[in-house]
Order: C-alpha cells, then sequence, then structure tokens
C-alpha cells in the first residue's frame, strides 16, 4: 500500500485498486476467513465441472434440459475472478503486515486475519490479556490512520 498524494485513498497492492482511508476497518474486517472463503468457491467451481460432465458429457452440444455451456463458463469465471479478487486481498494484508512498526502488531494481523482466529484465541495464543489484543488492535488502526491520511 502506498499514498496517493492526488487524493485521500490507500493504494493496495501495485495501484490496481484504490481504498478510502476511512475504509482501512472495512478491509480488516472482509479479510477474515479469506482461505476458508476460497476454500468454498473452489468446492463450488469442482462441483460445477461434475455437473457439467454430467450434463454434458462429451456431447458437442451447446444446451441441455435448459441448461447452456455458455452459462457453466460463466459460472466458472464469476468464481476464478472472486478467487482472484481475494488472493488479491490476502496479498494487501501481507503487505499491511510488513508495513507494521513491531512483531506484536504483526502477530494479531497474522492470528485475526490470516488465521482466521476468534479474538478470545489470539489473546490466549500471545499469552496475553484479551483487552491487550485489543488494544494492539486499535494501536494498527491509529497507525494505518496516521500513514495514510493527510
Amino acid at each position: 500500500m502506498a499514498k496517493n498524494n492526488g487524493s485521500q485513498k490507500l493504494i493496495f497492492m501495485n495501484g490496481e485498486k484504490q481504498v478510502l482511508a476511512y475504509e482501512i476497518w472495512r478491509f480488516l474486517a472482509t479479510s477474515s476467513y479469506i482461505d476458508t472463503r476460497i476454500k468454498s468457491l473452489e468446492e463450488q467451481s469442482s462441483h460445477l465441472n461434475e455437473l457439467e460432465e454430467r450434463i454434458f458429457g462429451g456431447k458437442k452440444v451447446k444446451a441441455v434440459q435448459g441448461i447452456s455451456r455458455e452459462l457453466m463458463q460463466d459460472l466458472q469465471n464469476d468464481i476464478k475472478e472472486s478467487i482472484d479478487k481475494l488472493l488479491g486481498q490476502k496479498r494487501d494484508l501481507l503487505h499491511l503486515m510488513e508495513m507494521m512498526p513491531n512483531s506484536e502488531m504483526r502477530t494479531v494481523l497474522s492470528l485475526r486475519y490470516l488465521n482466521s482466529q476468534r479474538w478470545e484465541d489470539v489473546a490466549k495464543t500471545m499469552n496475553r490479556p484479551l483487552w491487550d489484543v485489543f488494544g494492539i488492535h486499535s494501536k494498527i488502526i491509529e497507525f494505518l490512520e496516521n500513514k495514510f491520511s493527510y
């Protein structure tokens, strides 16, 4: 992420997407369970492949039972696009972690958002009281707001 001097936006990845500074919370909130969501999408893709094979088999037909090959391909493309977006979000999160000034902040981001742990589990893993972990998380938000706001 880098600062865009033309506006109050965060630039994620290498300038491919912009997020308003006030959306830091939203970005973090939607970063939980990325791997679970990717796995679910991969399973959906696999089920679509099986369904397409059952419906069309090796037939050179455009549609069977009201379902077109084009529709099946569109669904597969949508799933691939969703997976690509989630992987991009995961890369963004890794970039955020690299920017953190200390290991505790990186650990909280990693446990909460990459490993999808509950707050209580983050505190237990870090051997810290829950309120302390929330304090570290608040410092993360404050750090990001200071870094990317004018």
